[in-house]
């Protein structure tokens, strides 16, 4: 019997792990009789940092992946971002798993559809990430609507008796995206670029589609299973995002932390202590982080 695990949102320079983190994510892994493991996004900032990721991994697991926003964001043009030429790289591409059974990669993207408060979000089409632009050839709507149908076309490939497991980065169902309520309403605005259910629309009319993992919310979210596909997201996150490091920070200080920026504030005051702690909490956080997947 082997496994598939997936993993996304690493974050591997923002959360600074070293190699004792590598480590550390390596033994998990192997204690849980890991044998693939796909990257579904968000590894890192930068290209290099990501297939250094990839590379490591690749030492003592069959690896394939595929990107998220940030990695794009330092990628040139589109047929670096669609198109990357590796042969562990997935988009509109899979993987076999066994005789019937194939791992699919598609990086997804976003068309503010998810946003509820009415904006024109048209002068979104050069999105920031960290100081970062990502220019893409065509206005995020016109290109989500490229990307399902280039997705309807691909599942089509696929026999009756396939089964098909597919990750991806974005959001692809409207059930796991935040409702936000006043006085937090203007953060609604971020929905706008977690994703689309129009993903979900042309999934659900490829029954072989059974499971279905993605990260981007930096939130774990309760797997569901919605019109027939098996929704998982366990993205890793920030550091400072973690349930665990909040509570740590909270206990340490004897201080309410009203919001993240108080929280990421208090890392930078409280680093040394926070290291000691910092790899146990990453322990705990990484073992919540995996889609498990047997075949």
């Amino acid at each position: 019997m082997s496994r598939l695990a997936v993993i996304s949102d690493l974050h591997v320079d923002i959360n600074q792990f070293d190699d004792n983190y590598y480590a550390k994510m390596v033994a998990h892994l192997s204690d849980q009789r890991v044998t693939h493991v796909h990257i579904a996004g968000d590894s890192a900032n930068t290209k290099a940092v990501a297939l250094d990721v990839v590379n490591y991994f690749s030492h003592f697991f069959e690896v394939t992946f595929h990107w998220g926003n940030h990695e794009m964001a330092d990628l040139v043009g589109e047929e670096e971002i669609e198109a990357y030429v590796d042969p562990q790289f997935l988009n509109f591409s899979h993987h076999k798993l066994n005789e019937n059974r194939y791992l699919i990669g598609m990086n997804g993207w976003y068309d503010y559809s998810f946003a509820k408060i009415p904006r024109d979000f048209s002068r979104f089409k050069q999105l920031v990430w960290y100081d970062r632009k990502i220019t893409r050839a065509l206005p995020d709507p016109e290109l989500l609507a490229q990307i399902t149908a280039r997705l309807d076309r691909y599942l089509a490939t696929f026999k009756t008796q396939d089964q098909l497991i597919l990750a991806t980065h974005f959001v692809p169902h409207h059930t796991f995206v935040p409702d936000y309520r006043p006085p937090y309403e203007k953060w609604d605005q971020m929905n706008a670029f977690l994703g689309s259910e129009k993903i979900h629309e042309v999934l659900k009319k490829y029954p072989q589609v059974k499971q279905v993992v993605f990260g981007h919310t930096h939130r774990k979210l309760e797997t569901k299973t919605i019109e027939g596909i098996t929704y998982h997201c366990r993205p890793l996150g920030y550091m400072y995002e973690w349930p665990e490091t909040r509570k740590w920070l909270r206990e340490y200080t004897k201080k309410a932390l009203p919001n993240m920026a108080a929280v990421k504030k208090g890392l930078q005051q409280h680093h040394e202590a926070y290291q000691k702690v910092k790899p146990k909490i990453f322990q705990q956080e990484f073992e919540r982080s995996i889609s498990y997947f047997e075949f």
